[in-house]
């Protein structure tokens, strides 16, 4: 179990004991170090949920750490590497992705709005 920022609504973010995240296919898992709080995250509590699809939801978006843990056909990382979490995620195999036009792919996903985000410690 590791503490989390998580969001339950307006106005309602608190901080709540969770499990840890696990990590699939091609993923890494991270000890965060650092973590910002941006003005999204501020909305969202304020005025939200806007961009969040999910509640309860672990926020945090804009974070960076240490790789701890390397899934399966991970290339390019391994432990200890630090890093800077790239908090967009996209399928990769829509047209728009494999034009290159990631932006605009109908399955993104932002960690800490549309999937759990990094705002966690152990």
């Amino acid at each position: 179990m590791m503490r989390a920022l998580v969001y339950h609504g307006r106005n309602d973010i608190r901080l709540d004991q969770v499990s840890g995240p696990e990590i699939g296919p091609g993923e890494a898992k991270v000890r965060i170090t650092n973590a910002s709080i941006c003005a999204t995250d501020i909305e969202e509590w304020k005025y939200g949920p806007t961009y969040i699809t999910s509640v309860p939801t672990v926020m945090g978006h804009e974070v960076s750490g240490r790789v701890v843990e390397v899934g399966d056909g991970s290339s390019g990382l391994s432990v200890g590497d630090r890093v800077m979490v790239d908090n967009v995620i996209v399928c990769g195999t829509c047209y728009w992705c494999i034009s290159g036009s990631q932006a605009t792919c109908p399955n993104m996903e932002v960690a800490g709005l549309g999937r759990e985000g990094g705002l966690r410690s152990s």
